[in-house]
């Protein structure tokens, strides 16, 4: 999406100083509609204004818009401190944002929602939205609150609400996927020609895509300030917001960034980081800093962890590898660093590649101690369970105790991989053997 950040900012109008995010009530708790709509439209209304967002670091790219609108009381963001610009805006939430930030002239009679009734607590935004023409009803009088917000949608709202040139006839195509017969096709060109979107990259508008929550933030900031197309003295930043999610920390979401972007060709996707997972377990962070160079000389890959981001649990791949074990599918080497212990690693034994990145992770993440006498240890254990792969029987599972830690160590051969776990104690030891315990007390965890 082309949206480009400008060097300053237009001051927002007085209208827009109602407005705040849809949070900051509980869009399931009943309200007496009449008395909320007053306070909304009440000039003395105030909210406590949040300076930043804790999952908007500076690094973001629309942290300056966003910022500005928080400072201006335009958004308050959610209780825990967060905005959530990832999170797709529901229906409900953008009807109540643009009821906020403008008067609406009603022109059609209003027809009650199925499913908004009086008692709803937003009730009265959605009916003026109704009647100003934004909203229709559908052929079974529903409105469904909760459901995405369309970007289609979006251009009709804020076409509307603030007054755009929206044109009785579409005498041009603006996009290669809106027809000029398409019903939003009028409210798109006219968002288009204000500047408030350009569209995507490959010339479509993707009108029945929902957006997300910094989106509309600033298709509604442009909107409100009749901010116009970028021009050549704009200031072009890179879009990497879609690489952070969840932060903690602006200074690991910068880390993390400048990570991917030097070290592109050892992820398999880009996806975004779950920042707050590497604030709480460092030991992930440092593999990435310095574990890289292991990974790309043996022609190894990161995977996104859950399908959609880089955790700080590390999952390693190759190109075309395919793992028999369910729990880690088409995985080679899993790293994670707990925080509560030390962390774990799980490897297919049978991949001598793994078991050397193994190594070089090890010494990256462990203490010298934990090193020099875990490192021979995965050594000898792998081979020997290398060498007997065909016995379903084999196991050199065991249990050892290095400075007050449990680490679990060996290969499983039903679950066919190598697991080293250096977690704190889980059961008693009832006969030790230097570092190894040869009985435990299995039926009473210590936990």
């Amino acid at each position: 999406m082309k949206l480009c950040k400008k060097k300053s900012f237009i001051a927002a109008s007085a209208l827009a100083l109602a407005l705040t995010v849809p949070t900051v009530f509980n869009p399931i708790t009943e309200v007496n509609a009449e008395t909320l709509q007053q306070e909304l439209r009440t000039s003395v209304y105030t909210v406590a204004a949040v300076k930043t967002f804790k999952d908007v670091p500076t690094t973001h790219t629309y942290y300056d818009i966003i910022n500005e609108m928080v400072n201006k009381g335009i958004i308050t963001g959610y209780e825990d401190g967060t905005f959530k610009p990832n999170q797709m805006i529901s229906r409900q939430h953008a009807a109540v944002l643009v009821s906020r930030a403008t008067d609406l002239k009603p022109t059609v009679p209003y027809q009650q929602y199925r499913d908004i009734p009086p008692t709803h607590v937003y009730h009265d935004q959605i009916k003026e939205l109704q009647m100003a023409g934004i909203f229709e009803v559908d052929s079974r009088r529903f409105f469904n609150p909760t459901q995405n917000m369309t970007r289609g949608e979006m251009a009709k709202a804020l076409a509307i609400a603030f007054n755009l040139d929206i044109p009785e006839k579409v005498t041009e195509q603006t996009f290669k996927d809106i027809p000029m017969e398409h019903p939003f096709a009028s409210y798109i060109e006219a968002i288009q020609k204000a500047g408030i979107t350009t569209g995507f990259e490959d010339g479509t508008f993707r009108p029945a895509e929902p957006l997300s929550r910094m989106h509309y933030a600033v298709f509604m900031y442009r909107a409100m300030n009749n901010i116009g197309l970028p021009t050549e003295e704009d200031e072009k930043i890179e879009d990497d917001s879609d690489l952070i999610m969840l932060n903690t920390s602006d200074e690991i979401a910068k880390q993390l960034i400048a990570i991917y972007k030097e070290n592109q060709d050892v992820f398999t996707e880009r996806k975004p980081f779950l920042v707050n997972s590497f604030d709480l377990n460092p030991k992930s962070l440092k593999i990435y800093q310095e574990g890289l160079d292991e990974l790309r000389s043996l022609d190894l890959k990161i995977q996104p962890m859950t399908g959609f981001a880089y955790a700080h649990e590390i999952q390693v791949t190759r190109e075309g590898y395919k793992n028999p074990i369910k729990r880690l599918q088409n995985v080679m080497l899993y790293f994670i660093g707990h925080g509560e212990d030390m962390g774990k690693i799980n490897f297919d034994y049978r991949e001598k590649d793994a078991e050397q990145l193994a190594q070089a992770w090890l010494k990256i993440a462990y203490p010298k101690k934990f090193v020099d006498i875990l490192s021979p240890m995965i050594a000898e254990k792998a081979e020997e369970a290398r060498i007997n792969r065909n016995d379903v029987f084999f196991e050199n599972m065991e249990l050892i105790y290095i400075d007050g830690y449990e680490i679990q160590i060996g290969v499983n051969q039903l679950k066919e991989e190598f697991i080293m776990h250096v977690r704190e104690p889980q059961y008693k030891c009832l006969e030790m053997d230097g570092i190894r315990c040869k009985k435990h007390d299995y039926a009473n965890p210590l936990w």
